[in-house]
């Protein structure tokens, strides 16, 4: 029997770091084989994926796939669907109609959408991607951006967050930087005690949620230089804080100006940050502050933020449309992507103001949804061109889409009715605050973490390790460390109830030392555990905000 083999190189697509990602097809007629190949010579991975990448083959077989219309999660057709989608376009006015996106989109994909949104008409268009990281499209000002080769040349690296299981392939570069001569320095911080702290010259164990904090200490341990970006006003108002910050960072005063001191005199440097789901209290003073640091650090310093995906602000916040769902204002709400609602529990009750929601998804969903789940093409079984943090890459279908799944495009094109040519909008990814905004969100940060709070405090664990809670296996354990366990007098194995954000549910204790006393960790890959986090409505920039959470822990 004949045995027929095809490599098709693409980007792997599940982060921006741009890994190459190969797929041999085997077809011997009566079976079809599809395998990961690496390529060594590639120069940004070097033939390396991270778990997400090595899971390509399975993901496109994965008997989850989604391949027909859902209507009030039950089977329907396409007909159908498109029908109704159809008629309610056409019986309602644009200002009653909202368009959000998130990822699984190709970029030409992101251009029909605001296409399709001008020609109907349609001023409520935003993203719906609710990830802490999407608040690195806001800056204050000019900074350089890293490359690989200013990574690979730097003299030292401060990096906040746990960047390893954001983008795991850039650990080896991390390493080759740290290992190439014995002056080079790491500095890390983080509120867990990851892989990282074991390699870092200067580890800060933080408590949850203050980052933006360690940054403010940083900045104010750095004297004339942030003095001449701040002015002598705003800077003096951060240096009179310090003690207070070092207090609720829970360390040494003396370690900010220990490690600024040594990052300055690095000739070259570079700061890596990345944020997480449930472990950050405030994405946007996090981003702001971390890109403002390697504003006021001297010599050549240079910035770079760790993420999945990055995507164009729309014509709005969805914070906006959200409260215009609340307020019965908007009664039609479409969305292209793969993570909303899934992802989002906590929003999910408001959305049954609308009259018609539709959405798409590659995989059946564990959590109900109330109207229309489209099945959409697999990002790895679609052709265009995606961002990366180095430059915009091609992507190449590994596969051919699953039967009765559509791409973006297709389903637009279904949907659209007599519209106009298709415009060519300008997708827009900055966004300014000043620093005036920034040093009085900071205070009040400050101010924030003051407020005394004796309930449990919950963080969430993103890991590499998983995809869109289908390979999930660790859905019901709860990390707690062995003070916090004492007190609890719980053991390995044991069960807990967890009751946080009008959510409660039971959870199988493990314990490891890497989290602070009275926090619990819990795993966000599955959508089941992001309703424990609250959420809030930013008011500066309309954006949905989902911090760190509080709550009760027994034993059960």
């Amino acid at each position: 029997m004949a045995v027929e083999t095809k490599l098709t190189r693409t980007t792997c697509p599940f982060c921006l770091y741009g890994c190459e990602l190969n797929i041999n097809t085997v077809n011997r007629g009566d079976f079809l084989l599809r395998k990961i190949e690496y390529n060594p010579a590639s120069e940004i991975n070097q033939g390396r994926l991270c778990a997400r990448g090595n899971l390509a083959n399975i993901i496109l077989e994965h008997r989850n796939r989604l391949a027909y219309p859902l209507y009030n999660n039950q089977n329907n057709d396409w007909v159908v669907a498109l029908s109704q989608i159809k008629r309610q376009l056409k019986e309602n006015p644009p200002e009653q109609i909202a368009i959000t996106y998130d990822i699984n989109n190709t970029l030409e994909e992101i251009n029909e959408i605001f296409s399709f949104a001008q020609d109907f008409k349609i001023n409520w268009l935003a993203r719906s991607y609710l990830e802490p990281e999407s608040f690195f499209n806001y800056c204050t000002g000019d900074i350089k951006y890293a490359n690989l080769k200013d990574i690979e040349q730097t003299n030292g690296l401060l990096i906040i967050g746990d960047i390893f299981n954001k983008s795991p392939v850039i650990a080896k570069l991390i390493l080759d930087v740290k290992y190439a001569d014995r002056n080079h320095r790491l500095f890390y911080i983080d509120s867990v005690k990851t892989k990282l702290a074991g390699f870092a010259n200067k580890f800060l164990w933080i408590k949850p949620g203050t980052e933006p904090l360690a940054m403010l200490g940083l900045i104010a341990s750095l004297g004339k230089n942030a003095k001449d970006i701040l002015g002598e006003k705003n800077y003096n108002l951060i240096n009179k804080e310090l003690p207070t910050i070092a207090k609720l960072c829970g360390i040494a005063e003396g370690v900010f100006t220990e490690i600024a001191t040594t990052f300055a005199s690095l000739p070259k440097g570079v700061i890596i940050v990345s944020m997480d789901y449930g472990k950050t209290d405030d994405p946007l003073l996090f981003s702001l502050l971390s890109q403002l640091l390697t504003m006021i650090f001297p010599n050549d310093k240079k910035f770079l933020s760790l993420s999945l995906s990055s995507l164009p602000f729309g014509k709005t916040r969805f914070g906006e449309i959200f409260e215009q769902i609340k307020q019965r204002r908007i009664k039609i709400l479409i969305n292209f992507g793969e993570f909303f609602p899934f992802y989002y529990p906590q929003l999910m009750p408001d959305l049954k103001n609308l009259d018609l929601f539709v959405t798409t998804a590659t995989f059946r969903q564990k959590l109900p949804i109330t109207g229309w789940i489209l099945p959409m093409a697999s990002i790895l079984e679609k052709s265009g061109t995606i961002n990366t943090l180095w430059t915009k890459q091609p992507i190449n279908p590994l596969a051919q889409p699953v039967n009765g799944s559509k791409t973006t495009t297709e389903i637009i094109n279904d949907i659209a009715f007599e519209t106009e040519s298709k415009s060519k909008p300008k997708l827009n990814y900055k966004s300014n605050i000043s620093l005036d905004e920034l040093i009085n969100r900071a205070l009040a940060f400050i101010e924030q973490k003051q407020q005394v709070n004796d309930l449990w405090q919950i963080i969430g664990e993103e890991t590499a390790f998983g995809y869109r809670g289908i390979l999930e296996e660790n859905d019901h354990q709860i990390v707690l460390n062995s003070f916090s366990a004492n007190n609890l007098q719980v053991h390995d194995g044991d069960v807990v109830k967890l009751t946080a954000n009008s959510a409660e549910s039971n959870f199988t204790v493990k314990i490891k030392d890497n989290i602070h006393n009275n926090v619990a960790l819990i795993s966000v890959n599955n959508p089941i555990n992001r309703v424990f986090f609250p959420f809030k409505i930013d008011n500066l920039t309309n954006d949905i905000i989902m911090p760190t959470s509080s709550g009760i822990i027994n034993k059960v």
